[in-house]
């Protein structure tokens, strides 16, 4: 049935006389041309679009194996290829086939040769888009799903519209627990004002950049995280909610804390505190009043310790890095 160069159309129509007028008004809307083939019931249809390549299908709704709405369900649970259907006088059976997967709707006494051929390229051109962006989306939704990062996104009044697998991880709540659920369910009392302030930046537009705070998981425990927030906008550019990257730095912070507490130690030691690595390198060291050193010949860390001791002492801190 394809032809290069030419849209290949299904038209799915039992009366001669109307497939007769389909044939001519497309040989003559100009443009690309098209290739028909017919078939007269939905039977046959179906056996066409499961062997053969077809770019689009013209579908009429009343046939003799099939009435109404149901002949379209079918036609879309067998092809994902774009519709264009042909109703009669009812406005409204046209519109509910393009909620269930019609790409346009024309009534059959309005066809014309300019109309029907813009309603095919546009129903061919918005299936590609709409193809397209499902793939998109399926990919990011991929994405998002296996980040290793906490995901979540929410509307303007803060409640919870996704949750990926990480957000559980980190949280401990499933997806199910948490939707539709406020974001404050997540905060620490004293820090629910910060979510209002976060709504009123979003709202504005403004995205919150990285930046450091706390949240409770399910289990009671507060968890360190590390917050990245942006504005949702829809198709027309207006902001509906906001997306949210949270990183657990719990044990970054932890580390951070037990060094600072080795630094005050050692900050307040009286005794000389050295640290050396193999081959009696120096990496560390604290300048105090000792008599078994000279730190004034420890200027440069890396230098050798035994090099820093008085003579008379250098063979006892020998013995001691090789024990």
């Amino acid at each position: 049935m394809n032809v290069p160069g030419r849209t290949a159309v299904l038209l799915v129509e039992d009366s001669a006389v109307d497939a007769t007028l389909v044939r001519g008004l497309l040989r003559h809307a100009g443009g690309d041309p098209f290739c028909v083939t017919q078939a007269r019931t939905l039977a046959e249809a179906l056996r066409f679009l499961s062997r053969t390549d077809i770019d689009l299908v013209i579908l009429d709704l009343n046939l003799p194996d099939s009435i109404g709405l149901e002949t379209l369900r079918r036609v879309v649970a067998q092809s994902a290829l774009p519709i264009v259907v042909l109703t009669g006088t009812d406005e409204a059976v046209g519109i509910q086939a393009m909620r269930e997967g019609a790409q346009d709707y024309l009534p059959k006494g309005q066809l014309q040769a300019p109309l029907l051929a813009r309603s095919v390229r546009y129903a061919i051109e918005r299936h590609r888009a709409s193809r397209a962006l499902r793939e998109s989306n399926e990919s990011l939704s991929r994405m998002i799903s296996s980040a290793a990062d906490a995901i979540v996104t929410k509307d303007l009044q803060g409640s919870i519209q996704s949750w990926n697998p990480a957000a559980e991880k980190l949280f401990g709540y499933s997806v199910e627990e948490v939707l539709g659920k406020p974001m404050l369910m997540l905060f620490p009392p004293e820090l629910v004002n910060e979510e209002r302030e976060i709504l009123a930046r979003i709202e504005r537009g403004d995205g919150v950049e990285h930046f450091e705070s706390v949240r409770i998981r399910k289990d009671g425990r507060a968890v360190q995280v590390a917050l990245t927030i942006s504005p949702i906008r829809d198709s027309e550019g207006r902001i509906i909610g906001a997306s949210k990257i949270a990183r657990d730095i719990s044990a970054q912070k932890q580390a951070e804390e037990q060094l600072r507490r080795q630094a005050s130690l050692l900050d307040q030691a009286f005794d000389a505190v050295l640290v050396w690595e193999k081959m009696e390198r120096l990496s560390f060291g604290i300048k105090v009043r000792c008599g078994c050193t000279d730190f004034r010949r420890m200027k440069r860390l890396g230098g050798s310790v035994t090099n820093c001791c008085k003579r008379r002492r250098r063979r006892g801190w020998s013995k001691c890095f090789r024990s």
